[in-house]
């Protein structure tokens, strides 16, 4: 399905609000919620719209998660 948005903040602000329903939604049926949360600059405007969502983040366990295949010395690699 894709879906076209007049403008990256409108995309941002419309993710956002899907990724803090879907974590509201773990904490009520769950009790926790999990986020694994990608490196790199490009979702930084989604965090910080997703870090004013009102959700109990106490429940909520964030884990950093990376893509790239490098040597963890590498420049590149998030763990350097």
């Amino acid at each position: 399905k894709l879906i076209e948005y007049p403008d990256r903040e409108a995309l941002v602000l419309q993710l956002a609000q899907d990724i803090a329903g879907r974590l509201r939604q773990a904490l009520r049926s769950d009790g926790r919620a999990t986020l694994c949360l990608p490196g790199g600059s490009t979702p930084l405007p989604v965090f910080k719209a997703l870090a004013a969502a009102r959700l109990d983040w106490g429940r909520v366990v964030v884990v950093p998660g990376d893509e790239r295949w490098v040597p963890a010395d590498h420049a590149r690699s998030t763990l350097a």
